[in-house]
C-alpha cells in the first residue's frame, strides 16, 4: 500500500508512511500542476491559517436511526460520492463563481447558490477523473486474478491507495493549511451530498420503503414484506 502511495505522490517511503492524507494529496496535485502547466498556489502563512480555522461550514446529512431491531434491510451506497460530485459539477477553486452568465443558472449551481464554470474543465476534476479511471482499472485487475496470485495483492494495494487519495480531495479543500484551500468549494460539495442523499431517501419513502438511517453517502431502507 505504501509503495503504491509513493508511486502516486512521488514521495519517498519515509515521507509517505509518515504523511497525512492531505500532504499526499498536495504532493500529487503539485506534480499534476507541473504536468498540466498550472500555477501552484503559495502555502498560507500562520495568520491566514488562523483565519481559516475560525471558519466552518455544514457537513454531510445524517438521519437519526429508527430505534429497534429490523429485518429485510437494503443498503444504498453512493460510489465515491464526494469525488463524483466534484467531477460532475466541475468543483475547483478556479472554476468557482465564474463570470459566464449561463453558468450562474446552469447545472453546476449548488444548493447553497455557489456556481461552477461549465465551459472550462477545472484542474482538480481533471486529476480526480484520472484517479477514478485508474481505480476502476485496478479493481478490474483484481477480479481477473486469483486471490492466490501475487498480482491480485498488487491490484488490491493500488486500488486502495487510489481510493485514499480520491476520497481525501474534499477534505483537502477545507484543510486550513492547504495550498488549494477553498471553503466555498468544500461547502458546495457537502451541500450537494446532503441534497442527493435526501433526494434518495424521499424517493424511497414515496415508493413505500422505510428509511431507517442515513449517513453522508448511504442510507438503510427497510423493505416491506410484499416488496422486492
Amino acid at each position: 500500500l505504501y509503495a503504491e502511495l509513493c508511486r502516486l505522490s512521488h514521495e519517498t517511503l519515509f515521507e509517505a508512511s509518515r504523511s497525512g492524507a492531505s500532504s499526499l494529496v498536495e504532493d500529487l496535485l503539485m506534480r499534476k500542476a507541473f504536468e498540466l502547466n498550472e500555477l501552484v498556489p503559495n502555502k498560507p502563512d500562520e495568520g491566514e491559517v488562523k483565519k481559516r480555522m475560525l471558519q466552518s461550514f455544514q457537513g454531510g446529512y445524517v438521519k437519526e436511526p429508527l430505534a429497534g431491531l429490523h429485518e429485510n434491510i437494503a443498503v444504498l451506497d453512493f460510489r465515491s460520492l464526494h469525488p463524483s460530485i466534484m467531477i460532475s459539477h466541475n468543483v475547483s477553486p478556479e472554476t468557482l463563481r465564474c463570470s459566464h452568465q449561463e453558468c450562474m443558472d446552469g447545472k453546476n449551481v449548488s444548493p447553497d447558490k455557489d456556481w461552477f464554470c461549465m465551459k472550462h474543465k477545472g484542474f482538480i476534476p481533471v486529476v480526480l477523473e484520472e484517479i477514478l479511471e485508474k481505480r476502476v482499472e485496478a479493481k478490474k485487475g483484481m477480479k481477473k486474478t486469483s486471490p492466490s496470485d501475487p498480482a491480485h495483492a498488487l491490484f488490491a494495494a493500488k486500488q486502495q491507495a487510489l481510493k485514499i487519495l480520491l476520497n481525501s480531495h474534499y477534505g483537502y479543500l477545507g484543510y486550513p493549511r492547504s495550498r488549494w484551500y477553498s471553503r466555498q468549494c468544500a461547502k458546495a460539495i457537502t451541500a450537494w451530498s446532503r441534497h442527493y442523499i435526501r433526494e434518495t431517501i424521499n424517493s424511497a419513502e414515496e415508493k413505500g420503503f422505510v428509511a431507517l438511517y442515513g449517513d453522508t453517502d448511504s442510507c438503510f431502507l427497510k423493505v416491506p414484506q410484499k416488496k422486492t
